[in-house]
């Protein structure tokens, strides 16, 4: 099983000199973590086992601390991350725990310069997602489940147990006299996983091949998905202006002239490249979004996935991001380093002769007494330079942010407005893409993607 766990992970190499680990204690983390560390001791890595008490049940901080003492005997660096969330939802438990963890894990993560983290999912768990996913009627890319690595709130997620059965798991770790803890929440068949997993046993009982074969018609679409995303690729740089203002222009007739699959795909993309949100995008409402602006000549614009899509001229679609969904404010001190609203990295430089600047964005109507304030050749300058409606989403950088005088407007980059020129060279706002007009490169989040 060691042998084979370490040309496992050969596929995922070279890797930062610490990884992390996901431990909850069951069957598969505990097996993981083994696994991890004799891995990282025959090639030099370094590996540290996190474990979140997400305070769900009343045992769990004695269970994270009982993981730390396994994991103490075995020389293993172990951190309990502990959910400090006062209110707890009465739905959606197994979701709000998954977030939970992650949130915990990956704020630990970038805290320690942490940036790969190996969990635990094996080939049933892959089979479970593949059901569950089927259920929910997805297409390729839900179909083709998880991937061996994704990203996630900026960490590298690996996954390198996909091909193995819990029960060689089990048996590894009764060679190692390693014990593991049971999580009854996992035998709860209110649960729509658990129950899954239940029928996928007992069916397994007797057809002893069904995981694999389910798992490998979950990697025959993921050959699929990527064959499809090549296409897609290609055609995006053909069809999406990206602007380094954080919008994109779409030329609907070439959209329209595509198969319904590589638009939707050229769609989802374009809609997580300016939006940059982590959360899931249905594919029902994907497909909506494709009728509203494919099959209606009368489309007037509409919101989705934290993006405002609307007409613009006259064979093309303006997407750009939703006023609503932005950080209305946020600030910056000298020396500092920040990212804006996910999409643009903001620096004040450590020389500028202005210590704090807050960052809002302007509504209309003080857009309007901001614009009526400039000479006529900088109106028609910004006019030329940026949609009108987009204003609204570009930050500006102002001295005060409770007082709507346009004196404290101190700079504005992506119209090229500064109030003093020479502040130009003290202050950075470039997107995180660093994109550009007709960028290449698709960014699609994948359901395949999600935890």
């Amino acid at each position: 099983m060691e042998k084979r766990f370490i040309e496992l992970m050969k596929n995922f190499e070279p890797m930062q000199k610490t990884v992390a680990v996901a431990v909850s204690g069951g069957i598969d983390s505990m097996a993981l973590v083994l696994l991890a560390e004799i891995w990282a001791k025959k090639n030099g890595y370094g590996i540290v086992a996190l474990t979140v008490d997400h305070g769900l049940r009343k045992e769990s901080k004695q269970e994270a601390k009982t993981v730390k003492s396994w994991l103490k005997k075995h020389n293993i660096e172990h951190h309990i991350l502990t959910n400090r969330k006062k209110t707890i939802p009465q739905n959606n438990l197994m979701e709000y725990a998954r977030e939970v963890r992650y949130e915990l894990i990956s704020k630990w993560c970038k805290k320690n310069k942490v940036l790969e983290l190996l969990v635990a999912h094996h080939a049933e768990d892959q089979a479970e997602t593949f059901l569950l996913r089927l259920e929910r009627g997805s297409g390729v890319d839900g179909l083709s489940a998880m991937h061996p690595e994704s990203r996630l709130h900026g960490i590298r997620i690996i996954r390198p147990l996909l091909e193995i059965n819990k029960s060689f798991l089990i048996e590894y770790l009764k060679s190692r006299n390693q014990k593991w803890i049971e999580d009854p929440t996992n035998y709860n068949e209110k649960y729509k996983r658990n129950s899954l997993r239940a029928a996928l046993a007992k069916i397994s009982a007797y057809e002893p091949a069904l995981t694999q074969r389910i798992n490998k018609t979950a990697k025959n679409m993921s050959r699929a998905r990527q064959a499809l995303e090549q296409v897609a690729e290609k055609y995006q740089r053909e069809s999406i202006d990206f602007f380094p203002s954080g919008y994109a222009i779409a030329d609907l007739k070439i959209l329209r002239d595509l198969p319904e699959e590589i638009t939707l795909r050229i769609l989802k993309s374009t809609l997580h490249r300016i939006s940059k949100t982590e959360s899931y995008l249905r594919l029902d409402e994907l497909e909506r979004l494709y009728s509203k602006i494919i099959g209606n000549k009368n489309f007037t614009g509409c919101t989705l996935w934290g993006c405002k899509i609307m007409p613009y001229k006259s064979q093309n679609i303006l997407i750009m991001r939703e006023y609503a969904a932005i950080s209305k404010l946020s600030s910056i001190n000298r020396g500092e380093e920040i990212i804006w609203d996910k999409r643009f990295i903001v620096s004040l430089h450590k020389e500028s002769y202005i210590t704090h600047l807050n960052i809002k964005i302007l509504k209309k109507s003080e857009f309007s007494d901001f614009f009526k304030s400039l000479s006529e050749i900088e109106q028609k300058r910004i006019a030329k330079l940026i949609p009108k409606d987009v204003i609204e989403t570009i930050p500006f950088f102002v001295t005060k942010s409770n007082n709507n005088s346009l004196e404290n407007i101190m700079a504005v980059p992506h119209i090229n407005y500064y109030r003093d020129k020479k502040f130009r060279r003290l202050l950075s706002c470039e997107a995180v893409d660093s994109v550009s007009k007709k960028s290449s490169g698709l960014s699609l989040v994948h359901s395949g993607n999600m935890i």
